[in-house]
């Protein structure tokens, strides 16, 4: 065989081998930049409605409230997921835990971030639904005045009221405005507590911008 021949075959594979590295180059560009490459308003919109998926489960272990003690963060390790519903197939909040993620809160705010798994700050809040300013409802079960809205206030004008656990209403982490966050997303969930239909609401913020 000539040497021109031997050469023009040398020169092929290498051709071909070079096409190959380069699709294969190609390809993990493609495949890193299509994982990395979402939006941070889709990332934040994304995380805030998984942590609405797992805030409105009963958590696993379903009774880790029972598991661990509140005020001691070094005990939290046994929660995997933090879920505030009596069960999978039920509508109702839990006030066993909802009230151990008020006294979690107070506790440590960034240990329970880092419980809730969350790279951004979060905000949440539970409300119910009702007229204060209905005569009718003065002596209902609602009892504004007993839950200590003041006659007058802007609460008391308004339908929506903060959900009253333990004595305390149901606001856990740092409210946006608090933070002067720059961007936020906001999740709502509905559910039964108390046997009133309450809205759960999650805010995750963050300081940072996208262009």
């Amino acid at each position: 065989m000539a040497k021109g021949q031997i050469w023009s075959y040398d020169l092929l594979v290498a051709v071909v081998v070079f096409i190959l590295m380069l699709a294969l180059v190609v390809f993990f560009w493609w495949s890193i930049s299509s994982t990395t490459g979402e939006s941070g308003e889709h990332r934040l919109a994304k995380e805030a409605s998984n942590l609405a998926d797992v805030l409105m489960s009963p958590g696993n272990p379903s009774d880790w409230e029972e598991k661990i003690d509140a005020d001691n963060e070094s005990t939290w390790a046994a929660i995997s997921l933090l879920g505030i519903m009596e069960s999978f197939d039920s509508p109702v909040i839990s006030e066993s835990k909802a009230l151990a993620l008020l006294e979690m809160n107070e506790t440590n705010y960034d240990a329970l971030k880092a419980r809730f798994r969350s790279n951004y700050n979060f905000y949440i809040e539970m409300k119910e639904f009702y007229d204060c300013a209905n005569e009718s409802m003065q002596n209902s079960t609602f009892n504004c005045s007993a839950r200590g809205i003041a006659p007058g206030s802007e609460e008391w004008r308004s339908m929506e009221h903060f959900v009253s656990v333990g004595g305390r209403n149901f606001t856990i982490g740092i409210h946006p405005d608090e933070g002067n966050a720059r961007s936020a997303s906001v999740v709502n969930r509905f559910a039964i507590y108390n046997n009133s239909l309450v809205r759960v609401r999650v805010i995750l913020w963050t300081n940072q911008t996208w262009q």
